[in-house]
């Protein structure tokens, strides 16, 4: 598996890999997030990972801010690595010292079991409770 910095040519396969993940992510706008992945690309805060030449998981991030913005597996390559790669990498790509957080699912909400899991595993900790798009959600804190 390789994990990379997104190109524009992997727009297209970024976007279809979307698509099967959609239910995952409520409230989310494909014509504001076009724009954004486009910018994402661009400015260096997008990665994928690829294998076999195909696009199994794509991770968006924001260095300013310091914060996972997205994360998504095909549905038939999870639980082989494809997320905690992706979040290493990413990681990796922030200096000593910062923190950086995610917006995930609340505790013992089932839809984000599998993201909370990895999160934990990875050390981020439990923050501050949410609501986005009126979804009760909690945000998950890293100390580089």
């Amino acid at each position: 598996m390789l994990i990379r910095l997104a190109q524009t040519s992997d727009f297209d396969g970024w976007m279809s890999l979307l698509l099967l993940v959609q239910e995952s992510f409520p409230g989310l706008d494909f014509e504001e997030y076009r724009k954004a992945l486009s910018k994402k690309i661009e400015e260096q805060e997008a990665l994928v990972a690829e294998e076999g030449g195909q696009i199994i998981g794509t991770l968006a991030f924001s260095h300013k801010k310091g914060e996972i913005e997205f994360l998504a597996v095909h549905p038939t390559f999870r639980r082989h690595g494809a997320a905690r790669a992706l979040v290493v990498h990413m990681l990796s790509l922030f200096p000593k010292g910062s923190t950086v957080s995610v917006i995930t699912y609340r505790d013992g909400d089932p839809m984000g079991a599998p993201a909370r899991a990895l999160y934990s595993r990875l050390g981020f900790a439990p923050g501050k409770l949410l609501t986005v798009f009126d979804y009760p959600c909690q945000e998950l804190v890293y100390k580089n």
